[in-house]
This record gives structure tokens, C-alpha cells and sequence, in this order.
């Protein structure tokens, strides 16, 4: 059995990095609506203009609100108030490029891809609007153009900046309007050993470290400066970021709140040195987690699929659980729920399974209950608990966990964790996978991934309707499958072994080719 590697460029950085970056990010200045809020932007004008030693200024988009040539003069002479050394560079928003404006942008404004580069440091602003719409796209050939602007400066400090956010963030009620290739442009930061990305575009600030074994990027999502569109309890901020070699620092200012609501953030940029596995070394604990086995009686192709993965399984030794993300059935059918019953009776290791968008067609609720068992379970043995999760809604794509189940795995899994792996499993993507069009189907996918990310679980898996994808975000891995029908690409599911000191490792098994590829290693701080 062939087994391959991935690589991912060196993301070391060179000493001497020592930067201070100022960050605003959607003002929405119009003339003629009242979602700009004038006496915050003055106010923060007058505090920007106080303060020393700024190398840099960055706008991450939404200059204005519809785009049109008077708001583009009317912010003109706004920002020219800002009286700092060094001079504003704009990232475009998705408002600026309603009505052409991306056209009245390139005219007045700048660039809409501009590079800022030193001999230790390099920073890359895209473009990610799509004219008229408020989603984004940044496209693959930016994305090759991208890659090979990252790749060629290995032991650079690389920031890279674009207006939609990268990833789901909390408290912006349901998650939409990110990058269509989120996933896509998520393995591109990977594969280039990106530092430190900037988004804004959801009005509120949050920050992620993201970690794809080797090394961190964090992920900095950046609030509103003057737009009484906000979020939450967070109203108009701006942003300093002080770089200090692997030392970020982050200061989130309220212009117009007390002392006490200003957050200051640190994070160290950390590369990992995993260690080597010993001869013969065997996991605490294996997983095994594969999604979409679209069963029926009718269809030859995916038994034929699913004959494969049984005997892969039950050919294997020592697997603790086999782990299914939905779409079990093809249609919903009475005689598919019959077949699968069955079919799933031939693993011979304990298994656990949720619905998918394919199960909850009209009448799929009550025949899962009456072929497969409830709709939300638990498993637990002496090493593992794993809390599988319905996140699907009635004969729809989208899905949802809700606010009160997700406090309450969150306490449920603080009990278990010193004890016992945490493991969730459910249908929704949480984060965007490659090869795949993002649209954000887990309508509360920002509070489950901030929620989450923070527990004590130590893996999260998902179905992929792209590539299989997996990352470490702050103190979780998220893994999500690639279909195990042979469609797009190649008929997949995924083997996870857990170590008792925190070792993680992933494997990608190829059906249709017959090998096996490690597609992960992380560190996770197990029972504690």
C-alpha cells in the first residue's frame, strides 16, 4: 500500500521584525444615510492622530456605504484628517464596489492588490468583493499569483489582508457573506506559511489561532470604526497591532467606551517540532471517520463503495469507534433506510452515525428513528465520549446547533475531559474545505466554532462537500471527510490515532487508489 506526505513551506521568521500597524476597517461614510456615524469618526480621528510610532496604516474595506462617486469625495476629504507620517492604504470592501465603484476606487482611491515589503517583512492586500454582492470571492488564478508571491519569501513575516472573513466569527447572528473559496484560499495560507491574516467586514473583533501542525496563523477579524451597524456590546474600535518578532500584539480600542471595554491580546507565533513515533508504537485510541455512503438497494456503485470501506474496516485492529457523518441514505426511501440498517450492521466495531441533508427529506425524520435510533446520541467507553449532533433542519441544506445545545455540550464536556477524549461529530461544515463552494450551510457556524474551539474537545468532525480538510483552531481540531462516493474526486474516509500525550494523526485512505496519506500531525492537551 502506497502511503505519501504533505509539505508546507518554512514559516520561521527572521529576527529584526519589529512593526507597528494601525488597522480601521469599515467606516461606511455616505452623505446621505444614517448607518454612518459622524461624531465616532471624528472622535477617532482625533485619537489616531495621537498616537506615535505607526508604520503602517491599513483600511480593511467598506470605506464608504453604497460606493458612489459623492461618498468616495466625502471620505476623500474625511480621511485626509488623519494627520499620521505614514499614509492610509485601503483594502476594498464589498460596499465600495457596489454601483461600479470598484471603478471609482481604482480612480480615487488605490490599488485594489497592493504589496508592502521590507528585507524581514511582507504584507499582501486583495481583493475579495464581488461587484454588487455582499459575499466575496478571491479566485483560483489570484490564488496561483498569490501562492508564488508567498512561496518566494520563506523567511519573510507574511501578513496577508482582504475585507470577507476567512472563517466563521461569533456574534454576527447568522454566518453568510464570507469568501465563496474560503477553503480554497485557507490551503494557500497553509501551503505558504502565512503569519497573520486581516479581515473585517462582520463589524466586531475576534481573533483565532489557527494551527496546521507545523505552525500558527493567527486569524484577526477586525470591528467597525464608525458604522451604527454593530454588534453585540462592541460599538467603534480601531485596531493596533504591535509585531515584535513571534510576539503579536493586539489592541482593541473603543472610541467611544470606557477605558475599562479596551482588550489587549497576546499571542506568540509558534512553530512545532512534533516528535516521532516509536517503532511499533501503538494509538490510545483510533477513529475512523468517513461521510456519504448514499445507500440503496438500486444503486450498484455505492455498494460497491461501501463493500470497500466494510472490508478496510473490519480488516483493521484495535479501532475504538467508526464514526459517520450523514447522508447515509440517497433518497430518504422507506426500502434505503431498510438497506442501510442492515449494511451498517456488518461493521464490526461499535459505530455511531447522524442524519445528513439526504436523510431528512419528507418523512426521513420518524425512519431514522425506526431503522437507525435517535436522532442525537452519545457514545462512552473507558477512553472516549463521543456526542454525536442532528444538525440538520427538515427536508433543507441548512443547518443549525442552536445557542442552548451549545452551552450545554460546552459544560457537559468540561465534566468528562480530564478523564476522557472529547470527540463531536455531526453533518454541517464548521470550517471551509477545499475544492468546494463555501456557503456556509451551519447557519451558527461562528458561535460553534468560537464555543467549541475554547472547550476541553479535542476533535470535531464535519462532512466535506469539497477535499478533506483538518486544523487545529485554539484548542480543537476540526476534521471534516471528503464524500466517500466517487463523484469529483476520489472515495475517502479518514483514520484519526490519538496518543496518550497528545500526539494527533491523520490519515487520509484512498479507495479508489488504493493508499494512504498522512494529512495531519498535531499536539492537543489531553485530560485536562
Amino acid at each position: 500500500m502506497k502511503t505519501t506526505s504533505i509539505k508546507v513551506a518554512n514559516p520561521t521568521i527572521s529576527e529584526g521584525v519589529k512593526k507597528r500597524i494601525l488597522i480601521i476597517s469599515d467606516t461606511h461614510i455616505s452623505n446621505s444615510e444614517s448607518d454612518f456615524n459622524l461624531t465616532a469618526f471624528k472622535k477617532g480621528i482625533e485619537q489616531i492622530n495621537k498616537l506615535k510610532n505607526i508604520d503602517y496604516i491599513i483600511h480593511l474595506g467598506d470605506l464608504t456605504q453604497n460606493g458612489t462617486l459623492l461618498e468616495f469625495e466625502y471620505a476623500k476629504t474625511l480621511m485626509s484628517e488623519i494627520k499620521q507620517k505614514v499614509p492610509v492604504q485601503y483594502v476594498i470592501g464589498n460596499h465600495d464596489a457596489l454601483n461600479v465603484g470598484y471603478l471609482l476606487f481604482e480612480e480615487m482611491i488605490g490599488e485594489r492588490h497592493f504589496e508592502i515589503e521590507d528585507e524581514n517583512f511582507f504584507l499582501l492586500a486583495l481583493d475579495s468583493t464581488i461587484p454588487d454582492l455582499a459575499t466575496g470571492k478571491i479566485n483560483y488564478r489570484t490564488m496561483m499569483r498569490v501562492k508564488n508571491l508567498l512561496l518566494d519569501r520563506p523567511n519573510k513575516m507574511k501578513v496577508v489582508c482582504f475585507h470577507h472573513q476567512l472563517i466563521p466569527i461569533p456574534h454576527t447572528g447568522k454566518e453568510r457573506s464570507a469568501i465563496l473559496d474560503s477553503g480554497d484560499m485557507l490551503q494557500v495560507l497553509k501551503e505558504c506559511g502565512v503569519h497573520l491574516v486581516l479581515n473585517g467586514h462582520r463589524h466586531i473583533s475576534n481573533l483565532y489561532t489557527i494551527n496546521f501542525g507545523k505552525h500558527d496563523l493567527l486569524a484577526f477579524n477586525s470591528g467597525t470604526f464608525s458604522s451604527n451597524k454593530t454588534r453585540y456590546r462592541e460599538n467603534f474600535t480601531y485596531n493596533i497591532i504591535d509585531l515584535n518578532n513571534d510576539i503579536f500584539r493586539f489592541n482593541i480600542i473603543p472610541i467611544l467606551q470606557q477605558e475599562k471595554f479596551k482588550k489587549e491580546i497576546f499571542r506568540k507565533v509558534s512553530t512545532y517540532s512534533l516528535r516521532k513515533k516509536k517503532k511499533d508504537e501503538k494509538p490510545f485510541c483510533k477513529i475512523i471517520h468517513f461521510f456519504d455512503s448514499s445507500l440503496s438497494p438500486d444503486d450498484k456503485k455505492t455498494e460497491q463503495t461501501f463493500n470497500k470501506l466494510i472490508q478496510k474496516i473490519n480488516n483493521q485492529n484495535d479501532i475504538s469507534i467508526v464514526l459517520h457523518s450523514g447522508n447515509v441514505t440517497k433518497n430518504s426511501y422507506k426500502e434505503e433506510y431498510e438497506f442501510a440498517r442492515e449494511r451498517l450492521k456488518e461493521i464490526t466495531y461499535p459505530y455511531i452515525v447522524v442524519p445528513g441533508i439526504n436523510d431528512v427529506r419528507p418523512n426521513g425524520y420518524q425512519l431514522w428513528l425506526k431503522n437507525i435510533g435517535d436522532l442525537d446520541s452519545t457514545y462512552e467507553d473507558d477512553k472516549l465520549v463521543v456526542l454525536a449532533l442532528d444538525t440538520t433542519t427538515f427536508n433543507s441544506k441548512f443547518g443549525r446547533i442552536g445557542r442552548r445545545r451549545i452551552k450545554e455540550i460546552s459544560e457537559q464536556t468540561m465534566k468528562k475531559s480530564r478523564e476522557k477524549v472529547i470527540c463531536v461529530l455531526c453533518h454541517h461544515e464548521i470550517i471551509p474545505t477545499p475544492m468546494s463552494v463555501w456557503k456556509t450551510e451551519l447557519v451558527d457556524a461562528g458561535d460553534v466554532l468560537s464555543r467549541f474551539s475554547l472547550s476541553q474537545i479535542a476533535l470535531i468532525l464535519t462532512s466535506s462537500s469539497g477535499l478533506s480538510l483538518n486544523t487545529k483552531i485554539d484548542n480543537s481540531i476540526f476534521s471534516s471527510v471528503s464524500s466517500l462516493k466517487k463523484d469529483y474526486f476520489n472515495e475517502i474516509f479518514v483514520e484519526i490515532d490519538l496518543y496518550r500525550d497528545g500526539l494527533v494523526e491523520l490519515y487520509e485512505n484512498d479507495l479508489t487508489e488504493n493508499k494512504i496519506t498522512n494529512i495531519g500531525r498535531y499536539s492537543i492537551n489531553l485530560f485536562t
